[in-house]
């Protein structure tokens, strides 16, 4: 057997990168620090802190390249000086970053050698291991290469017989050192060398199997062709790979728990602008849905709903910290993976925080020992998705106001209880355009119509949007120091005018080996979002008239409202507020790590971390605009702050004794936050020229102002054990303490179990290329999210008249629950993770039960006792449900891959108990015992009443025609609250899927994913209030209607849609099913032949790509997109470039 490395090799093309460069040409340390001075208070704090962690940077890097003679004089040490090769070469790599890359044909690890002492150098160690025999070493980068003096190559001895071949083995860095290539069905191989050259003598017609760790195995067939170039791939589910597990880390093989993991840094080019949009589709069992505003977050859960009224976000741990910034603070292209925890036993580590689970961000670190430089950049588009809502033009608009004069009419004569046709008001004569504007209510429209105007308002306030993304990284690697520095910039323009966000970010990262037993690191994340301006009014645009007054071709030209409705505003008065929102986020990480050097095994690790926020958002509306029109003008000026530092201790012991391994962790965390925020507000200025930045131009003012703050500690233990690599356990034990919760209960105990049972690696398994591994876990979780003060009482501030003087009132707003606690998800998981035909078909199967008990609850109180609500613990949450991972190698060989993956996911929840008193139903919040939380109570809508019903006497007392029919449950003939109300639905999908496939053939690259949320048997329902007209008399004739679908009309005898006068006692939206399937992703991606780029000298990997996101959606839904009903969804397309130097 040939041995594999047990990391891959990652190899670019270098540039000169040196300090003493930069520093040579006139320019001094100094002069260069004092380029970052600028006049923002917030931004010269981060960049004093950025100026340290710069020096540290340039103090490394000056380390990093003075070590390149050191690998020789490397320190190991021995626990004996007798000992076999292979001991020794196991020593060494455990010791040092080195990996020993040999073939068992020419290296005889057996052999023992007495080396005189236990402490020594690596070289003098292979020197006297290698003495008197014929193999030599050689050391190149991080691989030690052993091989016969006569085969320099590290290749086999050249046969006599057979057919010679040549070849090289890369990967999407550059060449691979040591892979395996041998000639199926024998022992003849070798390894790749320094440049992943190899040569190899095969018989003819022979088949070669390329392998290496971490990779898909390639099967070639020799042909006529003597010389190859082998291309590996990763193997994203590769058993061997390390994910991260909170405070630690495990190879993936050893799991107990459901951890998933998003492998971002070598994915396929997409359109993802932060973190959240990168999970869309991403595993089973993460919930996302999307919107369609520059720069919102997708709302993300993880497994369904666990409480009524607390939080449902999942917690975000960054480089390992807990992290309190937003979402899009973090640049997508600093990423390199995202691990889920999804089940009670691997989220029990953060305790009080992992009830809805816990996504890990790791970032991008250095990877080679020469300074690697990357440039990417993207521009594109962004418009709406395929589907749009339909509202009325100028003409329906008119004949609307007809039809319901005429409405009116008839339902006067609905009452007289007709029992035929004879009798029915005669329909208008509408046949010329001056009888139709007759019922238009304003003279402006009436004139308008006349001249034939006609004005798409949604068309008018929404754009295409131009999207741009740059970003340079570069970074590097060595056995002392890894680095890596980026900065970024997004721009991105929404749907809507003026809807608009930026983003610059910049992220430093750096570790350095200072001892053999010390370790130390610093992390800089620093982001600037701006948010700055109000967008065209979108739900105004909805509702304005097609035929108004209006002056396009003037630039800034804006009206208050049109045709004298107060309710119809001019959706675009909106850009002329003058908006600034600018928000900055520093986050900063401060590393230590003590391997201590008299106990095997035993480390501490030190993290403190510190996050700073700061918000500006100063507003402007001008006297002639919605907002400040009642006074004259107002401004408003909201700074906020937040901040936050954390402390982590962490013991960890770690050691393998024979076939038992063991891994100890134990945590002391502490954790505090604090913020405050001040509103002042100036209204009746003289002139609007300062707008917000002068307030004192104003008479009227009004100031306010909170503050707050709230801490969290924690104690956590846990222990791994394995046997031979087969049975493994996992136990945890978390003690967390929260200030929001009661003075009795601010501390909680969480205790979590798992157990894995690896049947592959008994020896009973006959299938030496199948894995198959089973998983237990039981575990509890907390959640504190309910807000820093629910537990206490609150005062309110009040105001009145007394004899003419301004009296402050305080007042008592909310009660008090000095009992009020955690409330706690106890949850079971099985899972089976599999791998057939050595991996190319792997996956993994769980089902999940979880119980959420003292459910944190916004209970309704009586009008009697004062107050509105109280937070208490009642109640129960259930849930359950079922995720499926499939991932397959279809086709693999050297001109062309095929690879799939599949997700599917499907939970139930279910309310156990309700507030703890024999309540079964709660109908204001619509919570019933035995049903989901998402469940729809309402009335059941049958069909529409129709004439033929008004006229046999079937219609209820009180409905007409053009009505909602709704069903009688109990058949009185009545439709009422009490009694004809049920579950007619579920507003959650009842399961979701994602499919995607990468198909590469030769330098091209081409992935889709599908991604689908599904209703049926009542699932996924949502009332759309775009299929029938509004059911007030009042709107229906003041505001524009939809126009999806034709309303009914006596001729028009529909049973879906309703009428336009319709006025009924009782009335609900239509629902209709959400179902969707969409066409997420697709990329194209064309690779630059790395040959070519190797004639440039400069660049060592160069891809050009085109990718669209949202680009179709299949779906019943009729008018926006399902999956966010009220907006559009955006589609983007982006050309981009990726470049390594």
């Amino acid at each position: 057997m040939i041995p594999a490395p047990a990391v891959r090799h990652q190899e670019n093309t270098s540039i000169n990168f040196s300090i003493h460069l930069i520093l040579s040409k006139g320019m001094n340390l100094k002069t260069l620090l004092q380029l970052f001075i600028v006049q923002n208070q917030c931004i010269k704090d981060f960049f004093r802190i950025m100026k340290i962690s710069l020096f540290l940077l340039f103090v490394c890097m000056a380390q990093l390249f003075a070590i390149n003679t050191e690998a020789q004089n490397a320190v190991i040490k021995l626990e004996t000086d007798v000992l076999s090769v292979g001991q020794l070469i196991n020593q060494i790599e455990k010791q040092t970053d080195y990996l020993v890359v040999f073939r068992n044909q020419e290296v005889n690890t057996d052999r023992m050698v007495v080396l005189h002492k236990k402490s020594g150098k690596i070289g003098s160690y292979l020197d006297k291991a290698f003495e008197n025999t014929d193999i030599v070493y050689e050391i190149d980068n991080k691989y030690i290469l052993l091989y016969r003096k006569n085969n320099g190559t590290g290749s086999k001895e050249v046969v006599q017989q057979g057919k010679q071949i040549t070849g090289v083995v890369t990967d999407a860095f550059g060449p691979v050192i040591g892979a395996n290539i041998v000639e199926k069905g024998t022992m003849n191989g070798v390894i790749s060398e320094s440049e992943g050259r190899f040569v190899l003598n095969v018989a003819p017609g022979a088949t070669l199997i390329i392998s290496y760790i971490g990779y898909i195995s390639q099967e070639i067939k020799i042909t006529d062709q003597t010389s190859y170039t082998i291309t590996l791939h990763e193997d994203t589910e590769t058993l061997e790979e390390v994910v991260v597990v909170g405070y630690g880390t495990i190879k993936k093989k050893d799991l107990t728990g459901a951890v998933k993991r998003v492998n971002l840094e070598n994915s396929p080019a997409v359109s993802n602008t932060s973190l959240s949009q990168a999970l869309v589709g991403s595993t089973a069992g993460v919930n996302t849905t999307q919107s369609g505003y520059a720069g919102e977050d997708v709302s993300l859960s993880i497994r369904g709903t666990n409480s009524f009224s607390a939080s449902q976000n999942p917690l975000i741990v960054l480089d390992g910290i807990i992290y309190n910034g937003s979402m899009s603070d973090i640049n997508v292209n600093d990423i390199s993976s995202i691990d889920i925890l999804k089940d009670a036993s691997a989220a029990a580590v953060y305790g009080a925080r992992s009830a809805n689970g816990v996504i890990l961000v790791t970032t991008k670190k250095g990877k080679t020992e020469k300074p690697a430089v990357s440039f990417n950049m993207s521009i594109g588009t962004q418009s709406a998705s395929n589907h749009k809502a339909k509202y009325m033009n100028a003409e329906e608009y008119t004949m609307r106001l007809a039809d319901y004069a005429y409405q009116q009419d008839l339902h006067k004569w609905y009452q007289t209880k007709p029992t035929s046709d004879a009798g029915r008001p005669v329909y208008p004569d509408v046949s010329t355009k001056e009888a139709r504007a007759y019922y238009l209510r304003s003279q402006e429209e009436k004139d308008n119509y006349m001249l034939g105007s006609d004005i798409d308002w949604v068309d008018k306030v929404m754009q295409t949007g131009f999207t741009q993304d740059y970003n340079l990284g570069v970074g590097g690697s060595s056995g002392y120091v890894n680095y890596y520095l980026s900065g970024a910039y997004h721009d991105e323009e929404g749907l809507l005018l003026n809807d608009q966000f930026k983003r610059y970010t910049f992220n430093a990262k750096v570790d350095t080996k200072v001892t053999d037993w010390l370790k130390i690191g610093a992390n800089v994340n620093f982001s600037h979002r701006d948010y700055s301006g109000v967008s065209a009014h979108f739900d105004y645009a909805t509702k304005a008239t097609p035929m108004a007054t209006y002056d396009f071709d003037t630039p800034g030209y804006y009206r208050m409202e049109f045709a004298n409705e107060s309710a119809m505003k001019d959706p675009l008065q909106y850009l002329a507020i003058d908006n600034s929102d600018l928000r900055n986020t520093l986050f900063l990480t401060l590393t230590g790590r003590v391997d201590v050097p008299f106990i095997k095994g035993l480390s501490y690790d030190f993290n403190y971390s510190t996050t700073r926020y700061h918000r500006d958002n100063n507003t402007f509306y001008p006297a002639d605009v919605d907002g400040g029109f009642v006074n004259n003008g107002k401004a408003v000026k909201v700074p906020e702050n937040e901040n936050a530092y954390l402390f982590n201790h962490i013991f960890a012991y770690q050691r393998e004794f024979g076939d038992h391994s063991l891994n100890a962790t134990f945590v002391y965390t502490t954790e505090k936050r604090w913020g405050d925020t001040t509103t002042a507000t100036a209204e009746s200025f003289d002139t609007d020229n300062l707008g917000y930045n002068n307030l004192g131009i104003g008479t009227l003012f009004t100031e306010a102002s909170t503050a707050w703050q709230e801490s969290n500690v924690g104690l956590m233990g846990r222990v791994n054990y394995s046997y031979k690599n087969r049975y493994l356990l996992t136990g945890t034990v978390r003690r967390d303490g929260y200030s929001g919760f009661g003075s009795n209960n601010k501390y909680v105990a969480l205790p979590s179990a798992s157990i894995g049972w690896v049947i592959s690696e008994e020896d009973f398994n006959p299938f030496e290329d199948t894995y198959l591994k089973l998983r237990l876990s039981y575990g509890q979780n907390g959640n504190q999210g309910i807000g820093r003060y629910a537990s206490l009482a609150k005062l309110g501030l009040g105001a009145y008249n007394y004899n003419d003087d301004k009296v402050i009132s305080l007042y008592p707003s909310a009660m008090a629950n000095k009992d009020l606690k955690w409330e706690r998800t106890s949850s079971w998981n099985f899972g089976v993770d599999f791998g057939l035909f050595n991996q190319h078909l792997n996956g993994s199967f769980e089902v999940y039960k979880s119980k959420t008990s003292d459910v944190l609850v916004k209970r309704t109180l009586p009008n009697v006792t004062g107050y509105s609500w109280v937070w208490a613990n009642l109640g129960g949450v259930e849930n359950k449900g079922l995720e499926v991972e499939l991932n397959s190698v279809n086709i693999q060989n050297s001109n062309f891959s095929w690879t799939s993956g599949f997700t599917f996911s499907l939970n139930r929840d279910k309310i156990t108990e309700l507030y703890g008193d024999g309540a079964t139903q709660d109908l204001t919040n619509g919570w019933f015992v035995g049903e989901s939380i998402g469940a729809i109570y309402s009335y059941e809508m049958i069909g529409v009443w129709q004439e033929k019903d008004l006229y046999s006497g079937e219609i209820y007392d009180g409905w007409y025609p053009g009505q909602q029919k709704f069903a009688d449950l109990n058949g009185d003939g009545k439709i009422d609250a009490e009694n004809d109300r049920k579950i007619i639905g579920n507003k959650n999908p009842s399961c979701r899927f994602s499919f995607n496939n990468t198909l590469t053939w030769k330098n091209w690259s081409l992935y889709f994913m599908l991604n689908s949320m599904l209703g049926g048997g009542g699932y996924y329902l949502a009332g759309n209030g775009l299929l029938s007209p509004d059911n007030s008399s009042d709107y229906v004739i003041r505001l524009n209607q939809p126009s999806t679908r034709e309303y009914w009309t006596p001729e028009n005898r529909s049973n879906e849609s309703v009428a336009l006068f319709r006025n009924q006692q009782i009335a609900t939206s239509i629902n209709q099913s959400r179902s969707f399937v969409r066409l997420q992703d697709v990329s194209l991606m064309y690779t630059f032949d790395k040959k070519l780029l190797q004639k440039t000298g400069v660049i060592g990997q160069l891809q050009l790509f085109l990718t669209g996101k949202n680009l179709y959606t299949f779906t019943g839904w009729e008018g926006w997109d399902p999956e966010y009903t009220t907006f559009p969804l955006t589609r983007s397309l982006q050309f981009g470039i990726k470049l390594s130097l």
